[in-house]
């Protein structure tokens, strides 16, 4: 799934909830997110990441998506479970494929 959403380079950058610090390099995403169950050979998760309220700006070849992310059990109150905003910055790639280049996840 990272494979395919992400631009799979070094001039990838993500900013975590769960981790101090700027990552830079698609190397660093995948185990970062093998914890969470996002990744082939990852742990099942119990969880579920979704996104809510989601504005969309188009700039020329540049996308710009910012939405509240939601991790949790869908079935509880929203209120209950882990959020905040998130950004992401999407480019198209030498295949002329949209990948996401940088990524911010923030918490409330």
């Amino acid at each position: 799934m990272l494979d395919e959403i992400f631009l799979q380079t070094k001039d990838l950058t993500y900013f975590s909830s769960e981790k101090e610090g700027l990552m830079i390099g698609y190397q660093h995403l995948k185990p970062h997110h093998s914890g969470f169950g996002f990744v082939e050979g990852g742990k099942q998760p119990e969880k579920s990441l979704w996104l809510e309220d989601m504005e969309t700006k188009i700039y020329g070849e540049t996308a710009m998506v910012a939405a509240i992310w939601y991790f949790g059990d869908k079935n509880i109150v929203k209120d209950s479970v882990s959020n905040g905003p998130v950004t992401f910055i999407f480019i198209k790639d030498k295949q002329d494929n949209v990948k996401i280049v940088h990524t911010h996840f923030a918490n409330y």
